[in-house]
């Protein structure tokens, strides 16, 4: 696995661009990765790298960091980041699993719709700018040599 992760960055630090584009197509995926937009994600992704005309490519490989294995602990971390910044406790929502229909867990789950998208906008956010000044970072020493 390390070694395909080494080889998807060899990847993009030799892309045919500046290192300010390939960091912000980078940037851009991670902001992705972390938004709100569940099952937007690939749509998303492509919207802002055209928008922004940056490589489609990297900007889809690094939104893939979301994953069905990754999905779980990054929204639950920045679930719990909008709780702590909305000012909400943390509790698990009481369900009553005879006759739970999805209007009934949409109702349970509202509550914490807020939360959930404050938190994963700011992470999203914060993670973008440090993902572009790695990338950028990267990319500039890879290509020193």
């Amino acid at each position: 696995m390390g070694f395909r992760i080494r080889e998807r960055l060899r990847q993009i630090a030799s892309f045919h661009d500046t290192p300010h584009r390939i960091a912000l197509a980078v940037a851009l995926g991670i902001f992705t990765a972390l938004t709100p937009t569940i099952g937007l994600h690939t749509i998303t992704a492509l919207s802002l790298a055209w928008l922004f005309r940056v490589s489609k490519v990297i900007t889809l490989m690094a939104t893939f960091v979301n994953n069905p294995w990754t999905i779980a602990p990054i929204y639950t971390g920045c679930l719990l980041v909008g709780l702590a910044l909305t000012g909400q406790p943390f509790a698990l929502p009481r369900m009553e699993w005879n006759g739970l229909s999805a209007w009934a867990a949409l109702d349970i789950l509202s509550a914490y719709l807020v939360p959930f998208v404050v938190g994963t906008l700011l992470v999203g956010l914060l993670g973008a700018v440090a993902a572009y000044f790695f990338a950028r970072w990267a990319v500039a020493r890879y290509r020193a040599g």
